[in-house]
């Protein structure tokens, strides 16, 4: 169901129309993956919402044995909102074809190197590509930034960061576990005392 600008606008709330907005086929190309995927999350999240407060709003106009705009509005929103997760959910597809399409032809264009230089210049690539994960992995957690940290420090044979701030960890989480015990001790002594 295609809907125009000036029923969106009618429709929507702005925060909504922004999604909206970026949903059409001028905006869809400038976004990432990544964006794309989290606009999947949100408009998915605003969807479900809409489906569920059409449902409350139905049941109740059936109890008062009437018919509701405001119930028609939601349903509206609702299908606004689906339509909108399917072309996502396309666009996200299409991209990731694309990128593995990419993918493949770096490959073949690593595999079409002839030679000595070939080799030298797939082993740089190898190298640079164990150590880049790390640093240029910005949607990665913290801990799990840590962690590969410290296999690429072990396969070079240093002391890792990881294992460090682990034994931190521990200590500090001792030293938690040891202050609530005490104070729990103390509470129960000072009962016992006000007896």
């Amino acid at each position: 169901m295609a809907i125009t600008r000036s029923t969106a606008t009618q429709l929507l709330t702005k925060a909504e129309l922004k999604l909206w907005l970026a949903s059409q086929k001028s905006e869809l190309n400038k976004l990432t993956s990544l964006a794309l995927r989290k606009k999947i999350v949100m408009t998915r999240r605003v969807r479900d919402k809409f489906r569920d407060l059409a449902k409350r709003q139905k049941a109740l106009a059936k109890k008062t044995k009437g018919t509701s705009d405001v119930a028609k509005r939601t349903e509206k929103k609702h299908e606004v909102f689906t339509e909108m997760l399917r072309v996502f959910e396309r666009a996200l597809a299409a991209k990731e074809a694309q990128e593995k399409r990419l993918g493949r032809n770096k490959k073949a264009q690593k595999r079409g190197l002839k030679g000595v230089k070939a080799s030298r210049a797939v082993k740089k690539t190898k190298a640079s590509a164990e150590d880049e994960p790390v640093a240029a992995a910005p949607n990665l957690s913290f801990a799990l930034r840590l962690k590969k940290q410290a296999l690429a420090k072990k396969a070079k044979g240093g002391a890792s960061k990881l294992s460090i701030q682990q034994g931190v960890a521990n200590k500090s989480a001792a030293k938690r576990v040891k202050g609530h015990t005490r104070a729990s001790n103390a509470r129960r002594q000072a009962r016992r005392d006000s007896r």
